[in-house]
């Protein structure tokens, strides 16, 4: 029987579900690989358990005998991942002559020091490179059965990934649009954190998630998106589980700017009470930048109130601004009655 040999690259809960995840499917023979920070407490261990193994230093791991690599981090950690990845397979290049691993991102969102997304970054590094995406939320990831989006740009490779994940865990949809997963998920974890700033309104909350739809739909137009991506798990299905859940980092990310609290102060109090790091801030930062290189920034501007809203409460300095654009926010949210004529159907 064939066996496939996975590496997770990954920090905190999403890198242990998703581990746990490909370890109950007992056809794959399942390697992960789990960086996390070392301090003076620590010692450079390798731990075994089944068939798992734990590495805490990037000159303990081999790659060059993998078929998938699944990316796991935090948007901030995605260029030192990176750096590093591409160092370990120069460093250990596979004895035989079979093609690279795959690459399979499922980090959601953009790193706030430039205008890509997070697997544009992993493009040179000479594997084909995907994108998973959908409602999987951390903390419930490894209890419940979800869905989830692998797109490559070839889709039998789409396809061959998706049989990667056990069936009864992980039901995965194959698919061709790689930026369309990735501006999924960034542009809902923004819209996650309007849903903190609302609060207990179930009927703003329902009113903020109609034009989030309409105003993703109308950027998925301009930047050449599939339309079935939109309405589909990656970002609908995502955008309601994320921003009707209080376990969500970026509602809670909401709350925390509801108080006057600027972007910085925002992570800093996450990280402090260990509430996890909240991807729709540098998404939201991210996102206008890549607007900025596609000289579109003036078009979202007058077209997708909300979202570019959001974008600018999460981009203010100082606290007092912050107060100033969260009333602008709520006043849009019942300003905003553009009608969408998007096709479904040609």
């Amino acid at each position: 029987m064939s066996t496939t040999k996975i590496a997770i690259i990954g920090f905190g809960i999403w890198g242990e579900t998703l581990m746990n995840i490909l370890v109950e499917n007992v056809l794959n023979q399942v390697t992960v690989v789990t960086k996390t920070p070392l301090n003076k407490n620590s010692a450079r261990t390798r731990r075994e358990l089944d068939k798992r193994a734990t590495y805490q230093t990037w000159d303990e791991v081999d790659l060059s005998g993998m078929q998938l690599i699944i990316i796991a981090v935090n948007s901030k950690d995605v260029l030192t991942t990176k750096s590093s990845l591409e160092t370990n397979l120069k460093s250990k290049p596979r004895t035989d002559e079979r093609q690279p691993p795959y690459i399979l991102v499922a980090t959601k969102g953009m790193p706030e020091s430039g205008d890509q997304f997070s697997y544009e970054y992993f493009k040179d590094l000479g594997s084909k490179v995907g994108v998973l995406s959908g409602p999987n939320l951390a903390t419930e990831f490894a209890r419940n059965r979800s869905t989830a989006v692998i797109a490559f740009e070839e889709s039998k490779v789409a396809q061959e990934v998706c049989k990667y994940f056990p069936e009864d865990k992980l039901k995965c949809d194959p698919s061709t649009d790689l930026l369309g997963l990735q501006l999924s998920s960034s542009i809902k974890n923004i819209l996650a954190i309007g849903a903190g700033i609302i609060g207990e309104s179930s009927n703003e909350l329902g009113i903020l998630v109609q034009q989030g739809v309409a105003e993703t739909l109308f950027i998925g137009q301009k930047l050449g998106i599939k339309i079935e991506t939109i309405i589909g798990p990656a970002f609908l299905g995502d955008l309601v589980a994320t921003s009707s859940s209080r376990h969500s980092r970026n509602h809670t990310a909401g709350r925390f700017f509801l108080d006057g609290t600027a972007a910085g102060g925002v992570v800093s109090k996450m990280v402090s009470e260990n509430l996890g790091y909240p991807e729709g801030i540098p998404s939201a930062i991210g996102l206008v930048n890549r607007f900025r290189r596609e000289k579109l920034e003036g078009e979202m501007r007058s077209n997708c109130p909300v979202i570019m809203s959001l974008c600018t409460i999460v981009r203010a300095r100082l606290d007092s601004n912050v107060v100033i654009e969260i009333e602008k926010f709520k006043e849009k949210i019942f300003d905003s009655r553009k009608v969408y004529n998007v096709k479904f159907v040609d």
